[in-house]
C-alpha cells in the first residue's frame, strides 16, 4: 500500500486546512439517454466491440481514465453524497501501533451552487447551504471556537461571496473535485472490463498486486460512479453516490444570525 498522496491523507489535509482557515470555502436515465462515446487515443481501440453496449472505459487507465470519469460527474449536474472517512495515524515509533484519529463525514445533495451539506471534522461541525446566489453556513460550538467567528454557533451566516465562507472545503463541495482527489493520487487506476450485460464495472485504485480501492462505475453511458471504498495506511471509508441529474430542494434558512448586507 502505498504511503504518498495517499487519498484520504489529501482530504484530512484539505479538512483541516478548512478547519484553519475558516470565517476569512443522471442516474439510470442518464445511461439510456447517452450513448457511449468512442476510446480516446490512448486507449487500445482494438479490444473494443463498437456494437457493444457498454462505454469502453475498461480499455483506458490512470489518469486518462480518471478524466473521462470527472467529465462525466461535472456533466451529469446534481448528486446525493454520503459518506465519511477515518484517519488512521501511524506512530513514529516503530514499537506502537497505528491508531484511528479524527474521523471526516459527509452529507451532499445538489451541485455548487445549489446544495445542501453537512461536514464533521472530529468534534467539529458545519451545516452549508447555497442558493439563490447566496451561501449561509452555521457550526457547533466547536467550529465558532475555532474560526473565532461567534456568529457561527448561533446561526446561519450569509455571504453573497462564496469563496470567503466555502473555498476551503471545496474539496468536499464539489463531487468532481472530491474523486479526482480520491483517485489523483493513486499510482495505478484501472477499470475491469464488465460482464457482458453488466451495468456497472470497478475501477481499482492501487497497484495490482496491492489494490486499495474500488470505485464502481456505471459500464453504460456515461461513467458516473456509485459507490468508493477503500483503506489504505492514512485511513479507510467508502461514499455512495445515488440520485444522479436529480434537482435539489434547497430553501434559505430562516434562523438567520448574520444575514447578507
Amino acid at each position: 500500500m502505498m504511503r504518498l498522496q495517499r487519498p484520504f491523507a489529501l482530504l484530512a489535509g484539505a479538512a483541516a486546512l478548512a478547519l484553519a482557515l475558516a470565517g476569512c470555502s443522471r442516474d439510470a436515465q442518464a445511461e439510456a439517454e447517452s450513448p457511449p462515446e468512442p476510446a480516446p487515443p490512448e486507449a487500445d481501440v482494438s479490444r473494443w466491440d463498437p456494437d457493444s453496449s457498454d462505454n469502453g472505459l475498461w480499455l483506458l487507465t490512470g489518469e486518462p481514465a480518471i478524466a473521462q470519469i470527472v467529465r462525466a460527474m461535472r456533466d451529469a449536474g446534481p448528486v446525493t453524497i454520503e459518506g465519511s472517512f477515518t484517519e488512521l495515524v501511524t506512530p513514529e515509533d516503530t514499537e506502537q501501533d497505528p491508531y484511528t484519529d479524527r474521523r471526516i463525514a459527509l452529507r451532499y445533495t445538489g451541485e455548487y451552487g445549489r446544495l445542501s451539506a453537512a461536514v464533521t471534522a472530529g468534534d467539529v461541525s458545519v451545516d452549508i447551504v447555497m442558493v439563490d446566489g447566496l451561501s449561509y453556513v452555521r457550526g457547533n460550538p466547536a467550529y465558532a471556537q475555532t474560526t473565532g467567528v461567534e456568529a457561527f454557533g448561533e446561526g446561519w451566516v450569509c455571504t453573497t461571496s462564496p469563496d470567503v465562507l466555502l473555498g476551503d472545503w471545496a474539496p468536499l463541495l464539489e463531487p468532481a473535485e472530491l474523486v479526482e482527489a480520491l483517485l489523483s493520487g493513486a499510482e495505478e487506476f484501472a477499470v475491469m472490463e464488465p460482464e457482458p450485460g453488466a451495468k456497472t464495472t470497478e475501477g481499482v485504485v492501487g497497484a495490482a498486486e496491492s489494490p486499495f480501492g474500488t470505485l464502481t462505475l456505471a459500464a453504460v453511458g456515461p461513467p458516473l460512479p456509485s459507490a468508493f471504498l477503500a483503506g489504505d495506511v492514512s485511513g479507510d471509508g467508502s461514499f455512495t453516490f445515488t440520485g444522479w441529474g436529480t434537482a435539489a430542494e434547497v430553501s434559505a434558512p430562516t434562523d438567520v444570525a448574520q444575514p447578507c448586507e
